[in-house]
């Protein structure tokens, strides 16, 4: 039932840039990614079964409009939300909150509460809020989030991503997800996350509380070959 609520968002909003105004409509992969993150529940207590989401996918594939959708589905539904937008850098973190502010103001009039402030989106009377901030460990003073989304945290410096790991311990419920292009910084902990998501996906690791998609080349392709390119780009039959 949710899923059918999911897709039903998404198909409310409009796409931002080139195809500005034409209506959200998910991909095969994109829809499994989204509702795996935000539909999947544990039996018991029908809470979020993944704490933590990994998306690596190639550039060009509608990172930064996906999760714009994503985080505006935990923002408008509930009280109480805290959604924070995490990248290297505030002006970076404002485009994925740039393009859900435009998503918003395009929905009909009455459908939602949210109102558009300079650098946030909010809901007052629901006590909702959604902001952008870069990735210094000074923004995470403080914060509860009910989702968090780290964009290209494959570019995060040190170890940033420890303490955003943590940020929603205090809730019942927290939905993190990273999302990012390939990266092979060793200095950073992203690199440790995909081992750990590849462990996982591998069933060496039991671990209920990840959800990973890496897409990319395998270590032995061949850039030059075009029939690989898919592997990195889920969204190539679709333009």
């Amino acid at each position: 039932e949710e899923v059918v609520k999911v897709n039903d968002h998404f198909e409310k909003l409009s796409l931002v840039g080139e195809w500005s105004k034409e209506k959200f409509k998910l991909h095969d992969w994109q829809l499994f990614v989204v509702t795996s993150i935000l539909c999947w529940k544990m039996t018991e207590d029908k809470r979020k079964r993944f704490k933590l989401s990994v998306l690596q996918v190639a550039r060009g594939n509608g990172k930064t409009t996906l999760m714009a959708g994503l985080t505006l589905y935990d923002f408008l539904h509930g009280e109480g939300k805290r959604v924070h937008v995490v990248t290297n850098n505030e002006e970076q973190a404002t485009i994925l909150l740039d393009t859900a502010k435009t998503m918003v103001s395009r929905l009909p009039q009455g459908s939602h509460d949210a109102i558009e402030r300079f650098k946030s989106l909010e809901r007052e009377d629901a006590d909702c809020y959604m902001n952008a901030l870069p990735a210094l460990e000074r923004s995470l003073d403080g914060l509860n989030p009910s989702c968090w989304v780290a964009d290209e945290a494959a570019e995060f410096k040190g170890r940033f991503l420890t303490k955003l790991l943590t940020t929603g311990s205090k809730r019942k419920e927290s939905t993190g997800v990273i999302i990012t292009t390939p990266g092979s910084n060793p200095e950073n902990i992203y690199m440790e996350i995909v081992k750990q998501c590849e462990s996982v996906l591998s069933n060496e690791v039991q671990d209920d509380t990840i959800f990973a998609m890496l897409y990319g080349l395998d270590v032995n392709d061949e850039l030059e070959d075009e029939k690989k390119w898919i592997k990195g780009n889920p969204g190539l039959p679709y333009g």
